[in-house]
């Protein structure tokens, strides 16, 4: 054999000995495969080997990303498979604010807006009074307050502190705008509320059928006019009866006597005198009565001689008896057994409401 030909054998089993080599090692191609990572030639299963690169970790064999599994450790969420330390990107999942990679719940550092500077999440606040202002517990917030009217009472819609009223000339509060319930009392004759301070203004309605007004309750002083054969209160629509001289007696009687009399005459043998009448109105029917006056001709006698006279004018309201003693003192007798009349000789007024 030639050198040549020895030369060339040599060479061509060189070239088997690489080949044969080469074939030997697969090159692997790896994918996933019902959770694992294994070569499509060869069916090797990759034993990963991380390197971190920023927020992600890739294995150095297959190039997979890890997927990660994390445990807390020293107040910090490291991977167990790559040991890469998360940081945390928060969403609100619930209205709770969990991280995106690892799950942690984040632990809220609230600005002065009460908003947290790490998720944004809204503070959910918990006010509690602190030095006359409603602050709230986590975030330390003070409310502003912005008050709504909530079962008829004016809140603050965000810590439900009470408003404190502050009354508009209509009774209207500035704050939640309420309408003022009012408490009225009497003040120089006029009805004022003692919340607010509003003047009623007075609408009059029939009330278990007395006339009242619907705002202050106060009674109804009657204007009646005459409207179909009645006397209707032209601001309560309260009707009655006009008292007349025809049908006084059936509403009232009056009697009197004379006290303490004094002898002044001697009048044709009797002795006449003077003294104090009290007198006696009686409401037969027991109703009420409005702006009621009597004219009333008081009359002493005694038989076969004149009456001694004299006319009242008595002012009557309400219910009830009402006893009269006159100042002045009225000529009567005083022996011979006088008699004591009344007599009503005029009348205005109605029954009341």
């Amino acid at each position: 054999m030639s050198s040549k030909k020895f030369t060339c054998l040599i060479i061509i089993v060189i070239l088997l000995a690489v080949l044969m080599t080469a074939c030997g090692e697969c090159k692997h191609d790896y994918i996933e495969r019902d959770g694992r990572v294994v070569c499509v030639e060869c069916k090797e299963v990759c034993v990963h080997t991380y390197q971190i690169d920023g927020q992600n970790a890739y294995c150095t064999n297959c190039m997979f990303a890890c997927k990660h599994s994390y445990s807390e450790s020293n107040g910090e969420m490291i991977c167990s498979l790559c040991n890469l330390t998360c940081i945390h990107k928060y969403t609100i999942v619930h209205s709770t604010s969990l991280c995106k990679s690892c799950g942690k719940a984040c632990v809220h550092s609230f600005d002065a807006e009460g908003k947290c500077t790490e998720c944004k999440i809204e503070c959910p606040h918990n006010y509690e009074e602190n030095n006359g202002e409603m602050v709230c517990t986590t975030c330390g917030l003070t409310c502003s307050h912005e008050y709504v009217v909530k079962d008829d009472e004016g809140l603050c819609k965000f810590c439900e502190k009470p408003c404190e009223h502050s009354f508009d000339a209509e009774g209207k509060c500035t704050e939640c705008k309420i309408e003022c319930p009012h408490n009225y009392e009497e003040n120089n004759g006029e009805m004022v509320c003692t919340e607010c301070g509003l003047t009623c203004s007075h609408e009059y309605t029939l009330k278990e059928g007395k006339g009242v007004c619907q705002y202050c309750n106060k009674a109804c002083v009657h204007e009646y006019a005459e409207s179909n054969g009645k006397q209707i209160c032209q601001k309560c629509g309260h009707e009655t009866i006009l008292l007349t001289m025809s049908n006084v007696n059936d509403y009232f009687s009056v009697t009197f006597h004379v006290f303490d009399v004094t002898i002044d005459e001697m009048m044709f043998g009797k002795k006449v005198g003077e003294g104090f009448a009290e007198i006696k109105v009686s409401n037969k029917k027991g109703v009420n009565y409005n702006n009621v006056v009597l004219t009333v001709v008081l009359e002493s006698s005694t038989e076969n001689w004149p009456s001694r006279v004299t006319e009242i004018e008595i002012s009557y309201s309400g219910y009830g008896e009402k006893i009269i003693s006159i100042s002045s003192k009225m000529s009567t007798y005083v022996s011979s057994n006088p008699h004591y009349t009344a007599k009503i000789t005029g009348v205005t007024g109605t029954i009341a409401g």
